[in-house]
């Protein structure tokens, strides 16, 4: 099986019981996905890099494109389960908000898959609308154009700042994405907090998309798909909380971290 998880950390953590408390070990995933990661804040990144790496991990990130702005995403992923194929780093021409993209090979069975981390813009005035619109579309179609064949499976992960009735996540849908919280949890009638914003908002904004990339092939040349995966199990972290509403037990941050488990086959 293989687990990819989408995290929101945004806190200033100050040492590695700090960092510990977001529960990387609890959560139990391969793949971790962030937003607002404060890349220009060296003592910030060299904690994570420092904890992550002692634990198998590798981290990659990408500042926003504005020397104002220090923030950006990040993404690790443990090394005695994946290996990087290849890392694509995308600055939206609309604004100074970034996509980290990553073809990643699964040791174990040879599978590769691609994951993207992206962080949209808040909607707080009427321009923002297209301007969402924009960067959304260049996700998908950078998702879209520089996936290999060989990628079997592909994520977009992140804060959407929308739920899924919201343009953005529609555009992922109407592209082929389905989202593992909602295939997963399909039966569930109740509402769903994953965030509470600054305008004390309650909001389900945190998303992984997925969907079986079109003509995937084996490295070999084969012309027929050679794995599936399909999301087993997803849930906001942790478990023990309802997700109705925010519990303010959680503290760490404003975001709850949204985990999927995928469990990958051969077709």
């Amino acid at each position: 099986s293989q687990q990819q998880s989408q995290s929101d950390a945004d806190e200033d953590k100050q040492d590695d019981n700090d960092v510990d408390q977001v529960s990387f070990p609890a959560m139990d995933c391969d793949i971790f996905c962030l937003q607002e990661f404060w890349c220009d804040r060296q003592d910030f990144a060299r904690l994570y890099d420092t904890y992550l790496k002692s634990r198998g991990f590798d981290l990659h990130s990408l500042k926003r494109n504005a020397p104002h702005k220090p923030d950006g995403l990040a993404m690790a992923f443990n090394k005695n389960v994946f290996e990087m194929v290849r890392k694509i780093d995308y600055k939206f021409t609309v604004s100074n908000r970034v996509m980290m993209m990553m073809e990643l090979r699964h040791k174990a069975s040879q599978c590769v898959i691609t994951v993207a981390c992206t962080h949209l813009t808040f909607p707080s005035h009427e321009y923002d609308g297209p301007l969402r619109a924009e960067q959304i579309k260049q996700c998908l179609q950078v998702l879209n154009e520089r996936t290999s064949q060989q990628s079997a499976l592909t994520l977009l992960t992140g804060d959407f700042n929308c739920d899924i009735g919201g343009n953005e996540s529609k555009q992922c849908l109407n592209d082929g994405y389905l989202s593992s919280y909602h295939v997963c949890n399909a039966d569930s009638k109740h509402n769903v907090v994953s965030h509470v914003n600054h305008r004390q908002e309650s909001v389900f904004v945190d998303h992984i998309f997925y969907k079986h990339t079109e003509n995937s092939t084996a490295a070999s040349g084969d012309k027929q798909p050679v794995f599936t995966a399909a999301p087993a199990e997803s849930y906001l972290y942790p478990k023990s909380l309802q997700s109705e509403n925010w519990n303010q037990k959680w503290q760490l941050s404003d975001h709850r971290p949204i985990v999927t488990v995928f469990k990958l086959a051969r077709a």
